[in-house]
C-alpha cells in the first residue's frame, strides 16, 4: 500500500487528471499482465528445457487457435453488449440476459459446424485433431468469462478485471507446469488440458455472476440487434484469424513443427508489447468514447499522445534487449529466434496505431469498414507468406506480418479521416514520436549487424534506450522536476 500511495503521489505531481485516470486504470490492467508475465518469465527456462521445439510448436499452435476461436465463438456479441452499456440504447439487464442465452446457443451451433471441417484443417496444415478440438471446446466454454471481463472494462472496474484475469492465467500456468513436469512424453498435453479445465471452472463462475446481473426476459429484438452489430464484423474476425494464426500454420505446413516452435517462442516474447498495448487500450477506450460524447477533443489528443509515448518506449526496450531476454529465459536451442523479436515488437506498434483509429469505426458501428481493412491486410499476409517462407525460411514471416499490420493501420487511418470524416485525432499527437521510433529501430539493426563484441554492444544499447526515454518523456520529466523543486 505504501508503494502504491507513493506512486499515486508522484503521478499527481507529474500528470493532470485525465492522464492520471488513464494511468490508474492502465496500472490495474497492466498489473494482471505483469504478474502473468513474471510467472511466465520464471517458468520459461523450465518449460523450454522440458519441451522440445516441436512440442513447443504444438503448444503454441493450440494457444494461438484458442485466441482466434475465442473471437469466432463470441461472434462480436460481447462488443454489442459493451456498446449498449455505454450508449444505453436498450435496458442493460434484459439486453444482457438475452445475449447471454443467444451467445451460448450460437456457440454450440458453431462448435457442431466446426467439427465437420476439423479433419480437413488437420490434414492440410499438419495440426493434430485433438489440438483443434481442445481449442474449440476451451473457447466455447470461455464465452461467459470473456463477456464478464469485457463489462468490467466498460464499467471501468479495472481492479476486478485484473484480479479475475490474473488469477485465471496464473493458476493455468502453475498447474500446466506441474502437468508438463509429470508427463514423460507428449508433454504439451499438460498445457492443453489444464487450460480447458480451468477455463470451464472460471467460466461457470462468470455465468453465475452475469445471470445474476441480467434480467429474466428474452427479447428477440435485442438478439437481432446484437447480431446486426456482429455480422458485418465477421469478415474482420475471420481475417483476424488469418493475421494472427496463418503464419504459424503456413510455417508448420511448409517447414515443420520445430520451426513453428522457434517462431512461436519469439512471438511469445514479442507479445509482451501486445499485452501492454491491450492493457492500456482497455483503459483508453472507455475514456476515449466518453470524450467523443463530451466533444472533449483536446482530451482525446492528449491521451493519444501520452498513450503513444508509453508504447514507443516499451517497444524500444524490447527491441534493444531481445537477445539478452532470450539468453536469460530460454534454452540454447531457442537462441536463434531472437532476431525476429524486434520485427514482432514493431508489428504491435502498428496494432496500437490501428486500434487508435479503428476505435472510431467501432464506436460509430461502421464495422463493415473494419472488416474490409482486415480482409485486405490478411490477403497480403497470406500472399507474402506463401511467396517468401519457402525461399527465406520461417524468420521472414515476422516481416510479412509487420507489413500486413502497417497496411491495416494505413487503411484505418484513411477510413477514419476521409470516409468517417473524423479528423479530431491530430496526426501530430502520435506521428512525430513514431518517426523517432522508426529511426531508433534502424539504429538497432545497424548495431546488431556491425557490432559483435557484447562488452561494446550492451553499454551502447543502454545509452540509446536511456536517451530515448529522456527524449520521449522530456516534458513530463522537466515538469516533474520543476514541481518537486
Amino acid at each position: 500500500m505504501k508503494v502504491r500511495s507513493k506512486i499515486t503521489s508522484i503521478a499527481k505531481r507529474l500528470f493532470q487528471n485525465d492522464l492520471r485516470e488513464l494511468l490508474g486504470h492502465s496500472t490495474n490492467y497492466i498489473s494482471a499482465d505483469v504478474i502473468i508475465m513474471l510467472v511466465s518469465f520464471f517458468l520459461m527456462p523450465i518449460i523450454t528445457r522440458l519441451l522440445s521445439t516441436e512440442e513447443y510448436g504444438y503448444m503454441s499452435i493450440y494457444l494461438t487457435l484458442l485466441s482466434v476461436f475465442n473471437i469466432v465463438f463470441l461472434m462480436g456479441i460481447d462488443g454489442a453488449i459493451n456498446i449498449n452499456y455505454v450508449n444505453k440504447q436498450y435496458p442493460h439487464r434484459d439486453y444482457l440476459f438475452t445475449n447471454l442465452v443467444f451467445s451460448f446457443l450460437l456457440s454450440v451451433f458453431l462448435f457442431i459446424l466446426m467439427i465437420f471441417f476439423l479433419p480437413y484443417i488437420s490434414v492440410k496444415y499438419g495440426i493434430p485433431e485433438y489440438i483443434l478440438i481442445a481449442a474449440a471446446l476451451t473457447s466455447m466454454s470461455g464465452i461467459f468469462f470473456s463477456i464478464q471481463i469485457g463489462l468490467f472494462q466498460v464499467k471501468k472496474q479495472s481492479r476486478k478485471f485484473a484480479w479475475l484475469l490474473g488469477s485465471k492465467q496464473v493458476i493455468i500456468l502453475l498447474i500446466s507446469l506441474a502437468a508438463i513436469w509429470y508427463l514423460s512424453s507428449e508433454r504439451h498435453y499438460g498445457r492443453v488440458y489444464t487450460t480447458l479445465i480451468i477455463t470451464l471452472v472460471f467460466s461457470a463462475y462468470s455465468a453465475w455472476c452475469l445471470f445474476k446481473e441480467g434480467g429474466h426476459r428474452f427479447v428477440k429484438k435485442y438478439a437481432v440487434d446484437a447480431l446486426l452489430f456482429s455480422l458485418p464484423i465477421m469478415p474482420h474476425i475471420l481475417s483476424g484469424f488469418i493475421l494472427k494464426l496463418f503464419d504459424q500454420m503456413i510455417i508448420n505446413e511448409l517447414v515443420g513443427a520445430s520451426a513453428t516452435g522457434l517462431y512461436a517462442f519469439a512471438y511469445t516474447i514479442g507479445m509482451t508489447l501486445l499485452a501492454i498495448v491491450s492493457s492500456i487500450n482497455r483503459a483508453f477506450q472507455p475514456m476515449f468514447w466518453s470524450y467523443i460524447q463530451e466533444e472533449n477533443f483536446k482530451g482525446i489528443n492528449k491521451l493519444a499522445r501520452f498513450y503513444g509515448k508509453i508504447i514507443y518506449m516499451c517497444a524500444i526496450g524490447l527491441i534493444f534487449f531481445a537477445r539478452e531476454i532470450v539468453i536469460i529465459i530460454a534454452d540454447e536451442k531457442y537462441y536463434e529466434s531472437y532476431k525476429i523479436i524486434p520485427f514482432v515488437a514493431f508489428s504491435y506498434v502498428f496494432v496500437f496505431l490501428y486500434n487508435l483509429y479503428g476505435s472510431i469505426a467501432f464506436y460509430k458501428k461502421k464495422t463493415w469498414l473494419i472488416s474490409m481493412n482486415t480482409i485486405v491486410a490478411a490477403a497480403i499476409n497470406i500472399i507474402l507468406n506463401y511467396i517468401f517462407i519457402p525461399i527465406y525460411g520461417y524468420k521472414v514471416a515476422a516481416i510479412n506480418t509487420l507489413i500486413s499490420y502497417m497496411v491495416l493501420f494505413i487503411m484505418h487511418y484513411i477510413g477514419c479521416r476521409y470516409l468517417l470524416k473524423f479528423k479530431l485525432i491530430n496526426p501530430s499527437s502520435v506521428f512525430p514520436d513514431f518517426i523517432f521510433l522508426t529511426g531508433v529501430m534502424f539504429v538497432y539493426l545497424a548495431m546488431d549487424h556491425f557490432i559483435c563484441n557484447t562488452y561494446v554492444l550492451l553499454p551502447l544499447k543502454i545509452l540509446v534506450v536511456g536517451l530515448s526515454c529522456v527524449y520521449l518523456f522530456f516534458s513530463q520529466i522537466k515538469g516533474g522536476i520543476q514541481k518537486m523543486v
